[in-house]
C-alpha cells in the first residue's frame, strides 16, 4: 500500500507542479497583454480618422461598461449562491433552538428510525 502515496507524490512533482507553473505564467502574460490590446484598439480607431484623445476615451468608456456589466453579473451570481446558504442558516438556527430546548428541559433527543 505504500506504493500509492509514493506514486501520488511522483505525479505531483512531475505533472501538477509544472502544469501549475505554466498556468501561472500564461495568466501573467494574458494579464500583461490586456493593456497592449486596448492601446492597439485605440490606435486603430485613431487611424480610422478620430482624434487621439477621442479614440482612447472611446476605448476607456467601452472597457468600463464591460467591467460594470461583468461586476453586475458577478454580484447576481454571488447573491444566488448566498440565497442557497439561507436554508443552511435556517437549519442551523432550528438546530440551536432544539438543543437549547433540550438543555433547558433535560430531555434526551429521540432519533426516529430512518427507513
Amino acid at each position: 500500500m505504500a506504493i500509492v502515496p509514493q506514486h501520488m507524490k511522483q505525479c505531483a512533482t512531475k505533472v501538477i507542479v509544472p502544469a501549475a507553473g505554466l498556468i501561472g505564467a500564461s495568466l501573467v502574460l494574458a494579464l500583461a497583454a490586456v493593456p497592449m490590446v486596448l492601446v492597439a484598439i485605440a490606435l486603430g480607431i485613431m487611424e480610422a480618422g478620430l482624434s487621439g484623445w477621442l479614440s482612447f476615451a472611446i476605448v476607456a468608456v467601452v472597457t468600463l461598461v464591460i467591467a460594470a456589466l461583468l461586476g453586475v453579473w458577478a454580484w447576481d451570481r454571488f447573491r444566488a449562491v448566498s440565497d442557497e446558504f439561507r436554508r443552511s442558516r435556517e437549519e442551523l438556527a432550528n438546530n440551536v433552538a432544539c438543543l437549547k430546548r433540550v438543555a433547558e428541559t433535560g430531555r434526551e433527543i429521540i432519533k426516529e428510525p430512518v427507513s
